[in-house]
């Protein structure tokens, strides 16, 4: 879905087709809404006890660890793409028309809601394990940094955006090893740059 709404959304900007914007602007506005749990998908992580196998509603979890295609890891992956698919559309006429197609109040809005439920989620994740630095500078919180920059750009919450990049640099000041590579591959410290 995101692939398919960012190439339309992209469509969109190119050539100004407005079949093109509300289409991509329905699917994002759709995802959250249709999607159970979203954006918590998947099998609790590995320190998850066997009790705890079935999926809570989103604001149960402490502990963020899942993903949509994977389950094991945060969901920032997706929801960078997500993020940055919603930037291109942000403040451009197909939300009013998409309001006037479907009948909804304000779909930006509950687009953007939706996007800063995840952050939420992410801030949540952060401060309940604040003192470890293990799960705080974790082996992908390179995208989850930048999905945190993208929403905080897109909904115009610049909080999101400074706080990533304080992220960023304590995963420099403590994960990284003298040699300037992720000590767990250089994989991971590619996922930082990307």
């Amino acid at each position: 879905l995101n692939r398919a709404g960012m190439q339309m959304a992209m469509l969109y900007r190119k050539t100004g087709d407005m079949g093109y914007g509300i289409g991509a602007a329905e699917i994002l506005w759709a995802m959250p809404r249709n999607m159970p749990d979203w954006p918590v998908h998947g099998q609790p992580s590995w320190n998850s006890p066997k009790s705890e196998k079935h999926l809570q509603p989103p604001d149960f979890y402490s502990w963020f660890s899942f993903v949509l295609g994977i389950d094991w890891a945060t969901t920032e992956g997706n929801i960078m793409w997500t993020a940055r698919y919603f930037d291109l559309l942000r403040d451009t006429p197909v939300w009013n028309a998409l309001a006037k197609t479907m009948h909804l109040k304000d779909p930006r809005k509950t687009t953007a809601d939706a996007l800063l439920h995840i952050a939420r989620m992410y801030l949540k994740r952060n401060a309940y394990y604040r003192s470890s630095e293990f799960v705080t500078f974790h082996n992908l919180s390179g995208t989850e940094n930048r999905s945190l920059i993208h929403i905080g750009r897109s909904v115009g919450c610049p909080e999101l955006v400074h706080f990533a990049l304080r992220k960023i640099t304590g995963t420099f000041q403590h994960a990284f090893m003298a040699d300037g590579v992720f000590p767990e591959s250089q994989t991971y410290t590619i996922d930082q740059f990307i």
